[in-house]
């Protein structure tokens, strides 16, 4: 009886570390999934930009450095 209380305890003692374990990976994803969310939010600002800046220049409304400051 005493070797089945002893495997018991163990078996607790290794379930509140796994659950606890479970519990740190869980918020480390979660933190990982907003971090994700961040960086695809930037990288589609960025990608607006670059169309607005490359439509700019296709239609010459965008300074593309070509022409002289007035001070020439």
């Amino acid at each position: 009886m005493e070797d089945l209380e002893q495997r018991m305890l163990e078996l607790e003692s290794r379930y509140s570390f796994l659950d606890d374990l479970l519990q740190k990976l869980n918020d480390v994803i979660a933190s990982q999934q907003q971090q994700i969310e961040n960086q695809v939010r930037i990288t589609q600002l960025l990608q607006e930009r670059i169309q607005e800046l490359a439509e700019g220049v296709s239609n010459g409304s965008v300074d593309s450095g070509e022409e002289k400051p007035p001070h020439y």
